[in-house]
């Protein structure tokens, strides 16, 4: 979606059949193996939610999180010691301690929405960061994409669901570009405009589907 058609599009599909078009899209994203994460954009929330249901199926046997301890004497903050991570501020609480299968030896794993956030932590900080693409390429240290290990090439968010549809959906496009004209002829006798342009995305956005079980264990 590029220059003046960009606030037109919203009303094309006002008046296109909203649920012939969530099939197409699903069609779509199928053949381009990409993941729909519900949201504003894909979190680090989500790449949590899926370790911590599923952290066996990257080879871990045990993990370890802050969240469930609640005495100084606990698991966790004896690792956090032994492993000397014990610096004031929240660089002193690792995300997960992780135990990988057949091995002895605890390692820190911190999850992230993409790898370019790690950056934020001291070099040194980790040893395995978990996020949905490593757009950053981070060196010394273990990047696992999660987009890659569930068999996609892209994850984007439900929010940028349309424009995507737009940019890989030549049938999508060639409705839009079809009815451009007829939109245009009423642009300026509804006052309402912008109002319904607004409404009309938001109303497309919660019928395209999201990847199902998100979240879920069979994910």
């Amino acid at each position: 979606m590029r220059g003046e058609h960009d606030s037109l599009l919203p009303e094309v599909i006002h008046k296109m059949k909203i649920e012939k078009y969530a099939s197409e899209f699903k069609r779509c994203v199928k053949k381009n193996r990409v993941l729909v994460v519900d949201g504003p954009e894909p979190c680090e929330s989500q790449v949590r939610e899926w370790f911590e249901h599923n952290y066996a199926k990257l080879g871990y046997e045990r993990v370890i999180t802050e969240c469930c301890c609640t005495k100084p004497t606990c698991e966790y903050r004896q690792l956090q010691l032994k492993i000397a991570l014990h610096e004031p501020g929240y660089q002193s609480r690792p995300d997960y301690f992780v135990l990988e299968r057949g091995a002895q030896q605890w390692k820190v794993l911190e999850a992230e929405d993409f790898s370019g956030t790690y950056l934020g932590h001291r070099n040194g900080y980790a040893d395995i960061v978990l996020c949905w693409e490593d757009n950053r390429k981070l060196t010394g240290v273990k990047v696992i994409e999660l987009v890659k290990v569930l068999g996609y090439k892209e994850v984007i968010a439900k929010k940028e669901a349309v424009d995507w549809f737009y940019d890989h959906s030549p049938k999508f496009r060639r409705n839009y570009e079809r009815e451009f004209v007829e939109v245009q002829r009423s642009w300026f006798k509804n006052p309402d405009t912008t109002e319904l342009s607004q409404r009309t995305k938001f109303i497309l956005e919660s019928q395209l589907p999201i990847t199902p079980h998100i979240g879920d264990v069979n994910w």
